[in-house]
Protein backbone atom coordinates (compact mmCIF):
# COMPACT_ATOMS: atom_id res chain seq x y z
CA UNK A 1 0.00 0.00 0.00
CA UNK A 2 1.34 3.42 -0.97
CA UNK A 3 2.09 6.34 1.35
CA UNK A 4 -0.35 9.19 1.74
CA UNK A 5 0.71 12.50 0.14
CA UNK A 6 0.20 15.99 1.59
CA UNK A 7 0.64 19.15 -0.50
CA UNK A 8 1.49 22.21 1.61
CA UNK A 9 1.71 25.89 0.66
CA UNK A 10 3.12 28.60 2.93
CA UNK A 11 5.63 31.37 2.22
CA UNK A 12 6.78 31.30 5.87
CA UNK A 13 9.53 28.62 5.94
CA UNK A 14 9.16 28.08 9.70
CA UNK A 15 5.46 27.21 9.40
CA UNK A 16 6.11 25.13 6.29
CA UNK A 17 8.78 23.15 8.12
CA UNK A 18 6.50 22.55 11.12
CA UNK A 19 3.68 21.30 8.90
CA UNK A 20 6.12 19.10 7.00
CA UNK A 21 7.37 17.56 10.25
CA UNK A 22 3.78 16.96 11.41
CA UNK A 23 2.80 15.08 8.25
CA UNK A 24 6.08 13.22 7.87
CA UNK A 25 5.58 12.10 11.47
CA UNK A 26 2.28 10.58 10.35
CA UNK A 27 4.04 8.71 7.53
CA UNK A 28 3.17 11.04 4.65
CA UNK A 29 5.13 11.99 1.58
CA UNK A 30 5.11 15.80 1.55
CA UNK A 31 5.31 18.32 -1.28
CA UNK A 32 6.13 21.63 0.44
CA UNK A 33 5.75 24.81 -1.64
CA UNK A 34 6.76 28.33 -0.62
CA UNK A 35 4.85 29.95 -3.50
CA UNK A 36 1.41 29.08 -4.90
CA UNK A 37 1.28 27.08 -8.10
CA UNK A 38 -1.87 25.49 -9.53
CA UNK A 39 -0.34 22.02 -9.22
CA UNK A 40 3.19 21.03 -8.13
CA UNK A 41 2.81 17.58 -9.75
CA UNK A 42 1.21 18.12 -13.16
CA UNK A 43 1.95 20.93 -15.61
CA UNK A 44 -0.29 23.96 -15.34
CA UNK A 45 -3.06 24.31 -17.90
CA UNK A 46 -6.64 25.39 -18.38
CA UNK A 47 -8.02 21.98 -17.33
CA UNK A 48 -6.72 19.02 -15.35
CA UNK A 49 -7.29 16.03 -17.61
CA UNK A 50 -5.43 13.57 -15.39
CA UNK A 51 -7.12 10.44 -14.09
CA UNK A 52 -4.91 10.17 -11.00
CA UNK A 53 -5.08 12.87 -8.29
CA UNK A 54 -1.96 14.83 -7.39
CA UNK A 55 -2.30 14.13 -3.65
CA UNK A 56 -4.53 13.07 -0.78
CA UNK A 57 -4.65 16.27 1.29
CA UNK A 58 -3.78 19.94 0.81
CA UNK A 59 -3.24 22.85 3.22
CA UNK A 60 -2.54 26.38 2.04
CA UNK A 61 -1.79 29.68 3.72
CA UNK A 62 -4.25 32.45 2.83
CA UNK A 63 -1.87 35.36 2.24
CA UNK A 64 0.91 34.42 -0.19
CA UNK A 65 2.81 36.15 -3.01
CA UNK A 66 1.22 36.27 -6.48
CA UNK A 67 -1.93 34.41 -5.44
CA UNK A 68 -3.92 34.05 -2.22
CA UNK A 69 -4.95 30.69 -0.84
CA UNK A 70 -8.55 31.45 -1.79
CA UNK A 71 -7.52 32.31 -5.35
CA UNK A 72 -5.52 29.08 -5.49
CA UNK A 73 -8.55 27.02 -4.41
CA UNK A 74 -10.77 28.75 -6.97
CA UNK A 75 -8.21 28.14 -9.72
CA UNK A 76 -7.94 24.46 -8.82
CA UNK A 77 -11.73 24.15 -8.80
CA UNK A 78 -11.98 25.73 -12.27
CA UNK A 79 -9.30 23.38 -13.55
CA UNK A 80 -11.13 20.32 -12.21
CA UNK A 81 -8.53 19.32 -9.61
CA UNK A 82 -8.88 15.60 -8.77
CA UNK A 83 -8.02 16.11 -5.10
CA UNK A 84 -11.33 16.30 -3.25
CA UNK A 85 -12.15 19.73 -1.81
CA UNK A 86 -13.16 18.08 1.47
CA UNK A 87 -9.47 17.32 2.02
CA UNK A 88 -8.34 20.91 1.46
CA UNK A 89 -7.89 23.55 4.17
CA UNK A 90 -6.75 27.16 4.54
CA UNK A 91 -4.65 28.53 7.40
CA UNK A 92 -4.88 32.22 8.24
CA UNK A 93 -4.27 34.57 11.11
CA UNK A 94 -6.47 37.22 9.54
CA UNK A 95 -9.49 35.59 7.92
CA UNK A 96 -12.37 38.00 7.34
CA UNK A 97 -15.98 36.69 7.29
CA UNK A 98 -16.34 37.06 3.51
CA UNK A 99 -13.19 35.02 2.80
CA UNK A 100 -14.19 32.39 5.36
CA UNK A 101 -17.60 32.01 3.73
CA UNK A 102 -16.06 31.86 0.23
CA UNK A 103 -13.67 29.10 1.32
CA UNK A 104 -16.42 27.10 2.98
CA UNK A 105 -18.68 27.53 -0.07
CA UNK A 106 -16.01 25.72 -2.07
CA UNK A 107 -16.25 22.82 0.39
CA UNK A 108 -12.91 23.47 2.13
CA UNK A 109 -12.03 23.90 5.81
CA UNK A 110 -10.45 26.89 7.59
CA UNK A 111 -8.04 27.00 10.54
CA UNK A 112 -6.88 30.06 12.42
CA UNK A 113 -3.15 30.68 12.86
CA UNK A 114 -1.42 29.76 15.04
CA UNK A 115 -3.00 26.33 14.63
CA UNK A 116 -2.19 23.69 17.23
CA UNK A 117 -1.53 20.21 15.93
CA UNK A 118 -4.11 18.95 18.43
CA UNK A 119 -6.71 21.00 16.52
CA UNK A 120 -5.45 19.95 13.11
CA UNK A 121 -5.23 16.21 13.86
CA UNK A 122 -9.01 15.46 14.06
CA UNK A 123 -9.52 17.04 10.61
CA UNK A 124 -6.61 15.01 9.22
CA UNK A 125 -8.14 11.87 10.76
CA UNK A 126 -11.36 12.61 8.89
CA UNK A 127 -9.49 13.24 5.63
CA UNK A 128 -7.73 9.89 5.98
CA UNK A 129 -11.10 8.15 6.10
CA UNK A 130 -11.81 9.54 2.63
CA UNK A 131 -8.45 8.54 1.11
CA UNK A 132 -8.30 5.60 -1.29
CA UNK A 133 -4.77 4.23 -0.91
CA UNK A 134 -5.41 1.62 -3.59
CA UNK A 135 -5.54 4.45 -6.14
CA UNK A 136 -2.14 5.51 -7.40
CA UNK A 137 -1.20 9.18 -7.40
CA UNK A 138 0.22 11.26 -10.18
CA UNK A 139 3.97 11.58 -10.54
CA UNK A 140 5.96 14.58 -11.63
CA UNK A 141 6.52 14.66 -15.36
CA UNK A 142 9.79 13.24 -16.63
CA UNK A 143 10.98 14.56 -19.97
CA UNK A 144 13.74 13.41 -22.25
CA UNK A 145 16.70 15.67 -21.48
CA UNK A 146 19.99 16.32 -23.25
CA UNK A 147 23.27 16.59 -21.37
CA UNK A 148 24.55 20.14 -21.08
CA UNK A 149 27.60 21.75 -19.56
CA UNK A 150 27.18 25.49 -19.25
CA UNK A 151 26.46 28.20 -16.73
CA UNK A 152 23.20 30.05 -16.35
CA UNK A 153 22.42 33.25 -14.42
CA UNK A 154 19.11 33.61 -12.59
CA UNK A 155 17.33 36.14 -10.44
CA UNK A 156 15.29 34.58 -7.66
CA UNK A 157 11.79 35.49 -6.50
CA UNK A 158 10.73 38.76 -4.97
CA UNK A 159 14.23 39.40 -3.61
CA UNK A 160 15.56 39.58 -7.19
CA UNK A 161 18.94 38.36 -5.97
CA UNK A 162 21.26 37.07 -8.69
CA UNK A 163 22.87 33.63 -8.65
CA UNK A 164 24.81 31.41 -11.03
CA UNK A 165 24.12 27.72 -11.56
CA UNK A 166 25.68 24.92 -13.59
CA UNK A 167 23.24 23.50 -16.13
CA UNK A 168 23.43 19.71 -15.90
CA UNK A 169 20.89 18.90 -18.61
CA UNK A 170 17.98 20.53 -20.42
CA UNK A 171 14.82 19.69 -22.32
CA UNK A 172 12.61 21.72 -24.63
CA UNK A 173 10.79 23.16 -21.64
CA UNK A 174 13.11 23.08 -18.64
CA UNK A 175 16.48 22.66 -16.98
CA UNK A 176 18.21 20.63 -14.32
CA UNK A 177 20.87 22.70 -12.55
CA UNK A 178 23.48 22.34 -9.83
CA UNK A 179 23.42 25.34 -7.51
CA UNK A 180 25.12 26.31 -4.24
CA UNK A 181 21.94 27.33 -2.39
CA UNK A 182 18.71 25.48 -1.55
CA UNK A 183 15.68 26.34 -3.67
CA UNK A 184 12.07 25.78 -2.69
CA UNK A 185 9.52 23.80 -4.69
CA UNK A 186 7.27 26.21 -6.63
CA UNK A 187 9.82 29.05 -6.32
CA UNK A 188 9.96 31.33 -9.36
CA UNK A 189 13.23 32.21 -11.10
CA UNK A 190 13.97 34.51 -14.02
CA UNK A 191 16.59 33.25 -16.46
CA UNK A 192 19.03 35.99 -17.47
CA UNK A 193 21.18 33.85 -19.78
CA UNK A 194 20.19 33.06 -23.35
CA UNK A 195 18.86 29.50 -23.62
CA UNK A 196 16.73 27.73 -26.28
CA UNK A 197 13.65 27.74 -24.05
CA UNK A 198 10.12 29.05 -24.70
CA UNK A 199 10.19 31.31 -21.61
CA UNK A 200 12.72 32.91 -19.28
CA UNK A 201 10.38 32.37 -16.29
CA UNK A 202 11.11 29.05 -14.59
CA UNK A 203 9.30 27.24 -11.78
CA UNK A 204 11.22 24.92 -9.44
CA UNK A 205 9.57 21.48 -9.61
CA UNK A 206 11.91 19.53 -7.31
CA UNK A 207 15.14 19.99 -5.39
CA UNK A 208 17.52 17.77 -3.42
CA UNK A 209 21.06 17.87 -1.98
CA UNK A 210 23.81 16.90 -4.41
CA UNK A 211 26.23 14.19 -3.32
CA UNK A 212 29.12 16.34 -4.56
CA UNK A 213 28.02 19.37 -2.54
CA UNK A 214 25.42 22.02 -3.21
CA UNK A 215 21.96 21.19 -4.57
CA UNK A 216 20.28 19.85 -7.67
CA UNK A 217 17.04 21.39 -8.89
CA UNK A 218 14.66 20.63 -11.73
CA UNK A 219 12.66 23.50 -13.20
CA UNK A 220 10.20 24.01 -16.03
CA UNK A 221 9.12 27.05 -18.03
CA UNK A 222 5.92 28.81 -17.02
Amino acid sequence: MRKRRAILYDDDPAILNLLTMFFEGRGYDVLACREPVACPVYDSGDRCDKKRPCGDLMITDLEMPRMSGLELLKLQTRRGCRLTVRNKAVLSGNLDPASREAIRSLGCTTFRKPCRFSSLAPWVDGCEQRMDLSQTLGVQRVERRAACCSEAVFTIGREACTCTAEVVNRSDSGLCVRIDRPLAVAQLLSLQSRMPLPSDRLLVRWTRPDAGGGYLAGMSCC
